[in-house]
């Protein structure tokens, strides 16, 4: 059996993310971030919170500092998160989100500098938000 490559499919699933799929990523958040409040991906919650948070403000128009081949990235991860059928099976005790994880930690690798632009980005908006409603 061929060594499973995360940055080799990451890439194959990037490449054919759609619209659609950035939709239906969407609509699974809850689910997507209730797994990854489990086992090896529990220590990733924080950032894959803040990868919806960015998809959110994508998909409404209010972050586009970011190319599609970002958003895409995410989308491919959050969709493999959220597949029960990957490389290690999600109901194998201890492992099985071990494969999740490892996809996660790539992602993170790859996009690290486009999730710190986009955080500051929520910073200074909340910054200004919390200016504006103290009267300034």
């Amino acid at each position: 059996m061929k060594d499973f490559n995360y940055e080799e499919e990451l890439n194959k699933r990037s490449k054919t993310a759609t619209e659609e799929d950035l939709k239906k990523i969407l609509d699974r958040e809850e689910k997507v971030v209730k797994k990854a409040k489990k086992g090896s991906l529990a220590k990733f919650i924080t950032d894959i919170q803040c990868m919806y948070n960015l998809l959110k403000d994508y998909w409404r128009g209010e972050y586009r500092e970011i190319s599609w081949g970002v958003i895409a990235s995410i989308v491919a991860t959050l969709g493999y998160v959220f597949s029960p059928v990957d490389l290690i099976p999600d109901i194998i005790p201890v492992v099985g989100l071990a494969d999740d994880a490892a996809m996660v930690a790539l992602t993170l690798k790859l996009i690290g500098d486009d999730l710190k632009k986009y955080r500051a980005f929520k910073n200074k908006k909340e910054e200004f938000n919390d200016q504006s409603s103290e009267g300034f």
